[in-house]
């Protein structure tokens, strides 16, 4: 892939931009939309989606939202990333109705005594809660979430219509350590 000048390009034509990368769906590596609600229903809907930065735990989180609502549920998603670390003043008010399966990202954000009353207002009312994590221990895992160098290239080649030099693709993921947040990030700057 030939480089070419930033300033050639407009943010909204790159490829690689943020609003493009929201539009991809997280791809299971040995699972499937089935068996994962399949699992989340035997965990009464309790569990963490659990791996490092940049693997799709939040696209994971989104999309199962989306999977939720589908199925008739309510399901109410709380983003805890850029920095917030309390849960919204307006959870706390709400009354029993609410939700019926709670969807936090970012939960190790929560200060450990919020996550406790977060989990007790779970189960006083019957809410399922489904967390993202990089670590296992807040809630039972649920899936622990990878990458690999052939989901990347493949999400490259879905982004940009052709296939980038395997190489290249290779050199950024490994250079990343395989956080493909990262990776894509690499090539926005580089198109």
């Amino acid at each position: 892939m030939p480089p070419v000048v930033a300033s050639k390009i407009k943010a909204r034509h790159n490829p690689f931009a943020t609003s493009r990368l929201e539009s991809l769906e997280y791809r299971f590596e040995n699972d499937s939309w089935d068996s994962f609600l399949d699992r989340l229903r035997s965990m009464n809907y309790q569990g963490a989606l659990v791996g490092p930065e940049g693997v799709g735990k939040t696209t994971l989180l989104l999309e199962l939202e989306k999977q939720l609502l589908n199925q008739g549920q309510k399901p109410l998603l709380i983003r805890l990333s850029g920095g917030r670390r309390n849960m919204p003043t307006s959870f706390w008010l709400c009354k029993n109705n609410l939700a019926d399966v709670v969807l936090i990202d970012s939960a190790e954000n929560l200060p450990w005594w919020q996550f406790q009353l977060l989990k007790l207002k779970c189960k006083i009312h019957s809410f399922g809660l489904v967390v993202t994590a990089h670590k296992e221990g807040l809630l039972p895992t649920l899936i622990r979430c990878r990458t690999s160098f052939d989901q990347f290239a493949d999400l490259s080649e879905k982004l940009v219509g052709s296939k980038l030099e395997k190489q290249v693709l290779y050199s950024i993921y490994s250079k990343t350590r395989g956080n493909i947040r990262l990776a894509f990030l690499e090539l926005y700057t580089d198109i």
